[in-house]
């Protein structure tokens, strides 16, 4: 009898796990779009999306159908049939992950004193409940998700990721932001997708920053869909000289010296 319901008891549980909905996960053919949170994920993923497939959807939260999240694990049937897709993920550097192998990735970088407001302001809205002075501390030393900011850089471009054989495309989000037409172009040439200057200006248009709020304010994702909460920026660069306190801007600058002088930021 007890040799029959084992028998019972794994035949239920293979099938439950046959008819149950596939989560998305990358192949070998997908390119992984990563940052740092609040570098300007969201803003690239809706021009990609608009390039690849020609539209990103009505809202923000339908976003996921054209270029999915990782962490928001959609299922296979909610996520667009294409040759190969273009995945977000703000994790830090791992070989692998459930998901699949890094074969190509962009990897997006902002300057970590305008980050820093954002990310607070995001977080803020979402029950993070100390004052920013706190948060600066928090966030330096990588007690706030997913790691800091310079931790999250050198597990990315730090010595030794060669070895990982991933081909990879550094584009910093101030220079996407001056010159947005030729760092478009210039992620769509490394993805190995030819587009022309019509599609481009066209995506552009419609990832502007007013065409990105009123995608905001037509749907978020949950969590996201609160009215204290402004998801989408100012899209713009050096907030943080008028924002931020010189003692807050020099601690920032004692913890990732090194890679905001490798990038440009000092």
């Amino acid at each position: 009898m007890l040799k029959i319901r084992d028998y019972l008891s794994r035949f239920i549980y293979k099938f439950s796990t046959f008819i149950r909905p596939k989560r998305f996960k990358a192949d070998s053919q997908d390119i992984f779009l990563i940052s740092y949170p609040r570098s300007g994920n969201t803003w690239v993923r809706v021009i990609l999306a608009e390039l690849l497939y020609g539209e990103s959807g009505e809202s923000l939260k339908d976003l996921e159908y054209y270029i999915p999240d990782i962490h928001f694990k959609s299922l296979r049937e909610n996520v667009i049939d294409s040759k190969f897709h273009f995945i977000k993920s703000h994790n830090p550097y791992m070989v692998e992950r459930d998901f699949g192998k890094y074969k190509k990735v962009i990897y997006l970088i902002r300057d970590p004193r305008d980050i820093v407001l954002s990310h607070y302001r995001y977080l803020k809205a979402r029950g993070y409940t100390d004052e920013f002075h706190q948060f600066v501390y928090d966030w330096v030393t990588g007690r706030i998700w997913p790691t800091s900011w310079h931790s999250h850089i050198n597990s990315w471009t730090g010595p030794g990721i060669e070895n990982a054989k991933i081909e990879l495309l550094i584009m910093r989000y101030e220079d996407l932001l001056s010159d947005t037409y030729k760092n478009v172009k210039k992620i769509m040439e490394f993805a190995g997708f030819q587009t022309n200057s019509t599609a481009i200006k066209k995506a552009l248009k419609n990832s502007s920053i007013t065409e990105m709020r009123k995608k905001e304010n037509r749907g978020m994702r949950k969590g996201e869909n609160r009215s204290e909460m402004q998801f989408i920026g100012e899209a713009k660069n050096n907030i943080w000289i008028n924002q931020l306190t010189s003692e807050q801007a020099e601690l920032i600058q004692q913890f990732a010296n090194k890679e905001m002088e490798k990038f440009g930021y000092l």
